[in-house]
């Protein structure tokens, strides 16, 4: 198979066999997949923080209707639970219940042995490079979004 230098293509082509990936391990560690299994690990890692629909919205990249579904998905499977806003009774601070947090640990772990295959025989300089590239890649995609 020729390789590409198509940027986009090499991105696309990682995002699919990272998606497949997650999803492999999602079985292994009995935990959910896709953006619903995201979202109770950042809440996980943040469960010190208020945490809102537009924070999660923004760090995920989806449209609030997007994510509106995914938080009542998980709201109605019980991992995690609305209540208001000290600060603006507007809002309502998400935040995980005992099975979102028992449910975050282990996608905490799940992440870490993905983490761990993507980085393989790469070396700390390669993916502080790697990572630099790809904030750069994103920043340049999202202000490309609003021209």
């Amino acid at each position: 198979m020729e390789r590409t230098t198509d940027i986009w293509l090499l991105i696309r082509e990682c995002n699919i066999l990272l998606d497949r990936f997650f999803n492999e391990l999602s079985l292994t560690y009995d935990v959910r997949g896709g953006t619903q299994g995201r979202v109770i690990r950042y809440l996980y890692r943040h469960r010190d923080e208020d945490t809102f629909q537009k924070i999660l919205e923004k760090r995920f990249s989806v449209r609030s209707s997007t994510m509106t579904s995914i938080i009542a998905a998980l709201e109605n499977d019980g991992f995690i639970c609305r209540e208001k806003s000290n600060v603006d009774s507007r809002l309502k601070k998400i935040t995980l219940t005992e099975k979102g947090i028992e449910e975050g640990l282990k996608m905490d772990k799940q992440t870490h042995a993905l983490e761990k295959k993507v980085s393989e025989n790469l070396s700390k300089e390669d993916v502080n490079n790697l990572s630099g590239y790809l904030i750069t890649i994103i920043s340049n995609l999202k202000e490309a979004r609003k021209e």
